[in-house]
């Protein structure tokens, strides 16, 4: 789980599009909430382990992370597919240079 977590890690950061990065987003708070809750472990830039107060502190956050991206993701699909569509398929390729 801690190799798919910095896959993903990597993916978000190497988005090039906000329906992405936002895919990428989600599927990393979902991963960090496991770690952290399931199985207490503390993600970087932590050098030094979370208490309990403290680690369901980060879970609540990324719980309600995930509560925003939930309305965030469905309305960021609709508004690439609608520009791309607009455009004739042209909005969203990237340039060959």
């Amino acid at each position: 789980m801690v190799v798919e977590w910095r896959e993903t890690w990597a993916e978000r950061k190497a988005a090039h599009y906000t329906l992405d990065w936002l895919r990428a987003e989600r599927r990393r708070l979902e991963l960090e909430g496991r770690l952290i809750g399931v199985f207490g472990l503390t993600p970087p830039p932590a050098d030094v382990p979370w208490r309990e107060r403290r680690r369901d502190r980060e879970v609540d956050w990324r719980r309600r992370a995930l509560g925003r991206l939930r309305w965030q993701l469905p309305l960021t699909w609709c508004l690439h597919w609608l520009l791309k569509g607009l455009t004739l398929g042209l909005w969203g390729r990237m340039r060959a240079n």
